[in-house]
């Protein structure tokens, strides 16, 4: 490779590196590499449909877990754990820093006691301002922003997708309507962005995990699905949305959630509807599978599937064949994963019960939904 400027001493000089750094094209895959191999000499095993989680068991129970967001290590488990794996880590790797308990990881602010653990985005959130716009340009709400604009729009957006992915899901649609805008946003467009900043910035939102330890054994994955029909800007696209909690012991935890385009265009709402469970039901097996190989000790997680729409619940329910073919595809793909047990039940719940709903439309109201996710009570 070509040296730093202040080792240059003629044009023509190249370095031989002798082992990995950082800078390269493939210095990311070349430390994760590295430290897979040490990892796996530990002990630890890779999560099969997220290399990104190690976990570290003994006797078939879990012992401890470690996240790799690339240096950046968060870690946890029993006194073997520590000893077998941590304590070796520590001394093969050269670590900056290490805290517990009350600390910031990747732009999380996590606080854990014995009882639960909290994590929020407040330092992030107070970073994220609105954008600064011409007055002038305010009474031509079509009219196209500048170039540093438009930079401006696009950075926001990004901050904006982030913090509404994973701490802020009351957000999260009125960023989904903003990012339709995103390659050419006008006045009305950093408008909007700039209301949601506003609305954001007078609330802070803690996300509350606390399932029992003594509730392992009876845990479930709710899994509240929900859409909505040609409600985009564009006035043609729908949106779909999920939420995920994990269910134990009276308390329930938030694992995912989701606020789309829907994929394809819906000429009924029960399409949209379909569909939207299917990809909700899809993320929750994929979370059932990625829980059950941390615990092997369990063999199954019972995910409960969660609509506000009659119609679907009654075509699932029914043996008749749906009139609509596309419909008639999505309800079969359903049925099947029923009939495959990888889903225990589907349930109707009306509409002001569906703690997605305010995922897909802008009236509705996030206030449900943000008391479950930061009391852990359902």
């Amino acid at each position: 490779m070509k040296p730093p400027k202040e080792f240059k001493k003629n044009n023509n000089t190249v370095w031989r590196i002798k082992k990995p750094i950082y800078g390269p094209n493939d210095g990311a895959r070349k430390w994760y590499i590295t430290l897979k191999a040490k990892l796996t000499e530990y002990g630890c095993k890779p999560l099969t449909l997220d290399p990104s989680v190690y976990t570290y068991q003994v006797q078939n129970q879990l012992c401890g877990f470690l996240v790799l967001h690339v240096d950046d290590f968060l870690i946890g488990g029993n006194t073997l754990f520590y000893e077998d794996v941590v304590s070796r880590l520590i001394s093969d790797f050269k670590v900056s820093s290490r805290k517990k308990g009350q600390f910031m990881y990747v732009g999380w602010e996590i606080h854990q006691t014995k009882k639960y653990i909290e994590v929020d985005q407040t330092s992030y959130q107070v970073g994220i301002k609105p954008i600064e716009i011409n007055s002038a340009k305010s009474k031509g709400p079509d009219h196209e922003v500048s170039a540093s604009e438009k930079k401006q729009y696009q950075q926001l957006l990004g901050k904006l997708q982030w913090i509404s992915s994973q701490t802020r899901p009351d957000i999260r649609y009125a960023v989904l309507e903003c990012s339709i805008s995103a390659n050419k946003p006008k006045v009305k467009d950093i408008l909007r962005i700039n209301k949601v900043v506003k609305k954001m910035n007078k609330t802070s939102v803690k996300l509350h995990f606390g399932i029992p330890g003594d509730s392992m054994q009876d845990l479930q994955i709710l899994a509240f699905s929900d859409a909505s029909l040609s409600n985009l800007p564009d006035q043609v696209s729908s949106t779909r949305s999920f939420v995920i909690f994990l269910n134990g012991g009276g308390k329930v935890t938030p694992i995912s959630w989701c606020s789309k385009w829907l994929e394809r265009v819906a000429k009924a709402i029960i399409y949209a509807e379909g569909i939207a469970l299917g990809k909700c039901l899809d993320a929750a097996i994929n979370l059932k599978q990625t829980i059950l190989e941390m615990l092997p000790s369990k063999s199954n997680i019972p995910i409960i599937g969660i609509t506000d729409s009659k119609s679907l619940w009654d075509n699932i329910q029914s043996t008749s064949q749906c009139e609509d073919l596309k419909l008639r595809r999505e309800v079969a793909s359903i049925k099947e994963q029923l009939d495959l047990k990888e889903v225990t039940e589907i349930k109707w719940t009306p509409t002001h019960l569906q703690l997605a709903d305010c995922l897909t439309k802008a009236s509705a109201s996030s206030e449900m939904l943000i008391k479950v996710i930061t009391s852990g009570l359902w």
